[in-house]
């Protein structure tokens, strides 16, 4: 997961956010009202809106928000919310707004490690336990600390942590 995103609010112009997305070098800004995503708007988006009005607001041009991720979530989950349509980064949010993005290769990732696939894409695999179940999990998901997706997360100090930020 990136942390780092570009983000516009809905009463921004077209000509304003393709100014941002040229700038940064981005294909894509998520619409933002407060710290929560309700939108998207692709460059594509914008090139078109430009032709007609670049004072139009945002908001005229943005498609629905990414699919929203849970920072516990597993990562078979995650792969089921973006394998449908065009979603091939999701939100990763709590319930304060937005913590970052993340991608379909991340998710690819963090599951590549998996000795065994879960026989319905539907069903996430079980979760492995060890002996103390208080502290650690075998299900994959997104680390509280650092937000990588990862193979297997501790809870320490009440929060799940990769084995990077066990380290720290």
């Amino acid at each position: 997961m990136t942390r780092s995103f570009v983000g516009v609010t809905e009463s921004d112009t077209v000509a304003e956010t393709a100014t941002l997305l040229a700038e940064v070098g981005s294909e894509e800004a998520l619409v933002l009202r407060g710290e929560d995503a309700v939108g998207r708007v692709r460059a594509s988006d914008l090139l078109d809106a430009l032709l007609e009005d670049g004072d139009d607001p945002v908001r005229t041009v943005m498609a629905d928000p990414p699919p929203a991720l849970d920072p516990g979530m597993p990562v078979d989950e995650a792969a089921l919310a973006l394998s449908g349509e065009d979603d091939w980064r999701a939100t990763v949010a709590d319930g304060e707004g937005v913590l970052g993005v993340v991608g379909a290769r991340e998710v690819l990732a963090a599951g590549a490690g998996r000795t065994e696939a879960s026989p319905n894409r539907t069903e996430p695999a079980e979760a492995t336990r060890s002996a103390d179940p208080e502290t650690e999990y075998g299900e994959q998901g997104v680390c509280e600390s650092c937000g990588t997706l990862a193979g297997s997360l501790t809870r320490t100090e009440g929060k799940l942590l990769c084995a990077a930020c066990r380290e720290v």
